[in-house]
């Protein structure tokens, strides 16, 4: 049976460890996007969340996304 999901906001200051890790992962390892577009400087200033999936056993983060001030 599937895991509950919950996506809920994210600290950059507290929670950029695992923020990074899945945008490094899916954009510059899995998109090959370049790292100096993924890593612009423009994350402390931005708002973040976190998809989490929770199997009763272990909850594990499996998404991210950024919103930038000007709606990027």
């Amino acid at each position: 049976m599937p895991g509950t999901a919950d996506i809920r906001p994210a600290d950059w200051d507290t929670e950029q460890e695992i923020l990074r890790s899945i945008r490094e992962q899916v954009f510059v390892q899995g998109m090959d996007i370049d790292p100096d577009l993924e890593w612009d400087g423009q994350d402390a200033g931005a708002h973040h969340v976190l998809a989490w999936v929770d199997d009763g056993e272990q909850r594990t983060a499996v998404g991210t996304a950024r919103l930038l001030a000007d709606g990027q």
